[in-house]
């Protein structure tokens, strides 16, 4: 007896996703920069004021090829 399994699926998207796990309910800002040096500056990307669930997924609408590479932060704000 042979089962032959479905193969698996490869989504590839333009613009990265940044997948959030934390507290829904809560207000978080996702940040991004160009740079892991001290000296560089975090640039707001989105402002959740309240997460509304987890995970939960924010996409850059920027995509990769305009900016290189780029470096994400989820802040919790209190």
């Amino acid at each position: 007896r042979v089962t032959v399994a479905i193969p698996p699926t490869v989504a590839i998207q333009l613009n990265p996703g940044i997948v959030i796990n934390a507290t829904p309910g809560l207000h978080y800002q996702v940040q991004y920069r160009s740079a892991l040096e001290p000296a560089s500056t975090w640039h707001l990307l989105v402002d959740i004021p309240m997460l509304p669930s987890s995970p939960y997924t924010v996409y850059d609408p920027t995509p990769i090829s305009a900016v290189g590479e780029r470096f994400y932060q989820a802040v919790l704000i209190p």
